[in-house]
């Protein structure tokens, strides 16, 4: 755990003025608050098993950041990983036998994905453990694959790749120039929706048919603009977030026809008071629920839609 020490600029301190000892009790109050605040702990990346008696997810409670897995009614959670490097995120198998994990050695940008059994047993590396950076995607639904952004390739670009967990082999699906990947397939394996970045302030959403490789832009757009989705899971509509000739983001979709040509971008929420910060949509692809950043607040709303 990273904590920040106020050392003393001398040893030995002759003779402490008035003014000189409000100075060190406000120093010593402030190293002492900042004591407090590294100590505090932290848990992300929560990970339900298939069948929601469990979650997964990383937390620093044994001083580095590492995978637990605690049962949904509460209790103590059990220490899936123990090594030294920390880990950055976790995502449970939709079959329940493997979790995909993202390690960086020594805390640095080239994360390695592992795979350990939910009862910590069996745990690989299925990257080249070398310089190259790989960030962790989504599992497929029905838990073949899982999706993997990396540099292996070439150094400045990060491609979209699909993972067997069976044999470890890594499927090259997008190329990219840039930073890209994919952020989730349908249900069938069919389609899967690739991001792919120009600038911090610019990016585009492809539709990208697995069986013909065939690509299609779904965010056609002219200056900045930013768009962060996936398809639904039976494949017919892209929902998004979209700030598409508007000052704030919104939710927004994308009707796909049968042949995967996708329509216009439609707004399906707004608030003139707020942005879209995130959204999640269910399994079934029949609820959303939406995060709004609100002058700095988060507020939920689920909808049908």
């Amino acid at each position: 755990m990273r904590r920040l020490t106020f050392a003393a600029a001398s040893a030995t301190v002759l003779a402490l003025s008035p003014m000189a000892f409000a100075q060190q009790a406000d120093h010593e109050g402030l190293a002492a608050t900042v004591e407090r605040m590294a100590r505090i702990g932290f848990a992300h990346s929560p990970s339900f098993s298939p069948d929601g008696q469990k979650i997964a997810f990383v937390s620093d409670l044994s001083g580095t950041p590492q995978v637990w897995v605690v049962p949904t009614q509460g209790g103590w959670p059990t220490l899936i990983t123990s090594g030294e490097d920390p880990v950055n995120n976790v995502q449970w198998s939709p079959k329940g036998d493997w979790l995909a994990v993202a390690i960086a050695p020594g805390g640095g940008m080239n994360s390695q994905i592992y795979l350990v059994r939910p009862d910590s047993t069996g745990l690989r590396r299925l990257t080249l453990g070398g310089k190259d950076n790989n960030g962790l995607g989504r599992w497929t639904e029905d838990g073949t694959r899982f999706a993997v952004a990396s540099n292996r390739r070439a150094a400045d670009s990060v491609d979209g790749y699909l993972v067997n967990p069976d044999n470890g082999q890594l499927q090259l699906v997008a190329k990219n120039e840039g930073i890209g990947g994919i952020t989730n397939l349908s249900n069938d394996n069919r389609r899967a929706v690739v991001f792919r970045m120009r600038s911090r302030t610019d990016n585009d959403l492809y539709l990208l048919d697995l069986s013909t490789d065939q690509e299609a832009l779904l965010t056609p757009h002219e200056g900045p603009g930013e768009f962060v989705g996936g398809i639904s899971p039976d494949g017919k509509t892209v929902y998004l977030s979209s700030n598409k000739d508007r000052d704030r983001l919104a939710f927004a979709r994308i009707r796909l026809a049968e042949n995967g040509e996708p329509g216009a971008i439609e707004i399906v929420a707004e608030r003139p008071d707020a942005e879209l910060g995130s959204f999640e949509i269910n399994h079934s692809g029949t609820t959303a629920a939406l995060l709004w950043n609100v002058g700095g607040r988060a507020e939920w709303h689920s909808s049908i839609y």
